[in-house]
């Protein structure tokens, strides 16, 4: 989240060691870190993170088997953004004991360009502002921005990114904002940001977005 994704490769080798020496236990605390992994490494085209973050977490998933409400995430695993709409988000409640899991997976459909329906995601800010979970319902809020056209939510997105220090993600919004309200300054903040962070996925989609033809 804070964008320091050297220090987040060094905790996932600590993690992938631990979990070996303890068997390969189905831990949530190690899906999570395998979950995180393997976004850091799709960010930055890392295709040996990639590799061993993506068959760490089916290893966990499949030792939970299809019951587990941790099954829902190979969607995200496979990038089935539908599936993640679907599975996922629009069954938020599975995940009322861990709801920080749909941070990324939201996240995943919005940088991607996948627009989730406008109900579901007014009834996941409904559940989780209150909660004061603010990640994920910042989260929430950049989607229903992108899915509205509504410079209001993406800019209430990307006042809580900023004062959660989330880089990555303020640098996503400053783009998207930048895109919709015609502030190219803007959007060339958050173009240098995502070069500075090494985020070479996310800004060859934002280079296409701006240069579709």
């Amino acid at each position: 989240m804070l964008g320091r994704w050297d220090e987040a490769a060094s905790a996932f080798a600590r993690l992938e060691i631990a979990w070996e020496e303890a068997g390969r236990p189905s831990a949530g605390y190690a899906a999570h870190g395998f979950l995180a992994a393997l976004d850091v490494g799709r960010a930055r085209r890392d295709d040996a993170l990639i590799d061993r973050a993506r068959g760490g977490f089916e290893s966990i998933l499949d030792e939970m088997g299809e019951d587990s409400r941790l099954s829902g995430l190979r969607a995200f695993v496979s990038l089935d953004l539908a599936a993640i709409e679907r599975d996922v988000v629009v069954r938020f409640p599975r995940f009322r004991g861990r709801i920080d899991y749909l941070d990324r997976i939201i996240a995943a459909c919005s940088d991607r360009g996948y627009l989730m329906a406008e109900p579901t995601l007014r009834d996941l800010l409904d559940y989780l502002e209150p909660r004061g979970v603010r990640l994920v319902a910042a989260q929430t809020r950049r989607a229903l921005g992108l899915r509205t056209d509504d410079p209001g939510e993406l800019r209430r997105a990307l006042d809580e990114f900023e004062l959660m220090g989330a880089r990555p993600y303020v640098a996503r919004v400053q783009t998207e904002l930048g895109a919709l309200v015609g502030d190219a300054a803007l959007g060339a903040v958050g173009e240098r940001e995502l070069e500075t962070l090494g985020d070479i996925d996310q800004l060859e989609r934002v280079e296409q977005r701006r240069s579709p033809g």
